[in-house]
């Protein structure tokens, strides 16, 4: 029995490998508030309507039931996503439906769900009231069939392994470049972009580069919008020239010097052998000038009067 379990699995892969439909199994459907046959009716005429949208492979109910009950597993009663799931594996398809339906005083409810059997997920739900006769539900049963089928077609339309990312800035106009690659010019859409990580930088003259990463995630949008940061043109000489510059105790080169800058409050510092050290705070809100008026150190002056006074000793002796 074990064997005769065995082949007809591989039958059954075998047949719904012919193509790349996605394999589906239909449980039947709990019913509520009707019989037991007329929900197997349904779910019967339901695998019927699903096998006409030319979308699914669909397992018949008869070698569904085979196949389960040479391994022991009922599905009478199997209503929850865990059972759909293992009845999943076992059959080997992709994706389970199964629900239910019931009736509520004169109305007809119709609650379906389509899970993925590999993670486990809940893809769609479909919830149909319908007031009238039960005869009525057959029709009901190939709405919702097309209903699953035209979002199947959509997913499987949709290119894989690619993502888009939609770019934004404010102000507008920024450069865009995607991976050191300049693309375009903001507002821009990226579609068709690998997933993975990816490194977006947007510049515009007058504003400091933003740069981000970004991971692109299959059939998703990743936003992105920054508000870039206004700079302002500083400069700074000093007198005399050649002193060293430091801004926020870091090192950037020697004066005359002209760097741009966000807003903001910044220390400036400005050094050089035998002179004081000049620091300044300025409040940066608009492109301005800072003038360094170097002081020669006390010690210096120091060393150069000595030198001074050395020096006219010398003359006054060899005068005399």
């Amino acid at each position: 029995m074990q064997i005769q379990m065995i082949l007809l699995t591989v039958l059954i892969g075998l047949c719904l490998a012919q193509n790349n439909m996605t394999t589906v199994a239909v449980i039947d459907f709990e019913a509520q508030g009707i019989s037991d046959v007329e929900a197997t009716i349904l779910a019967n005429r339901f695998r019927s309507e699903l096998v006409n949208t030319n979308t699914f492979r669909v397992i018949e109910r008869g070698q569904m039931e085979s196949v389960l009950q040479e391994v022991g597993f009922q599905q009478t009663g199997c209503t929850s996503s865990d059972c759909m799931i293992e009845i999943g594996k076992i059959l080997n398809v992709n994706k389970m439906i199964g629900g239910s339906i019931g009736k509520l005083g004169n109305v007809y409810t119709v609650d379906l769900r389509m899970i993925d059997v590999e993670s486990s997920q809940i893809l769609e739900t479909v919830a149909e009231d319908h007031a009238g006769e039960m005869s009525d539900l057959l029709q009901v049963m190939k709405t919702i069939a097309y209903r699953f089928a035209s979002r199947e077609i959509e997913k499987q339309e949709r290119p894989r392994g690619v993502g888009k990312i939609e770019i934004s800035s404010q102000p507008d106009g920024a450069t865009v470049f995607l991976d050191g690659k300049e693309v375009g010019e903001t507002p821009y859409s990226l579609e068709n972009i690998k997933t993975g990580d990816h490194t977006v930088k947007i510049v515009k003259k007058g504003y400091s580069d933003y740069e981000t990463k970004v991971s692109v995630l299959e059939n998703r949008t990743s936003t992105i919008n920054p508000i870039l940061v206004v700079l302002y043109e500083l400069y700074i000489v000093s007198e005399p020239e050649g002193a060293a510059v430091f801004i926020n105790n870091q090192s950037y080169g020697k004066t005359p010097f002209n760097k741009k800058l966000p807003k903001g409050v910044y220390e400036i510092k400005i050094t050089k052998t035998n002179f004081k050290d000049y620091v300044k705070r300025i409040n940066l809100n608009k492109s301005g000038k800072v003038t360094a008026k170097m002081e020669l150190t006390d010690e210096y002056l120091a060393r150069i009067r000595a030198s001074q006074q050395n020096l006219q000793k010398c003359v006054f002796i060899q005068g005399h």
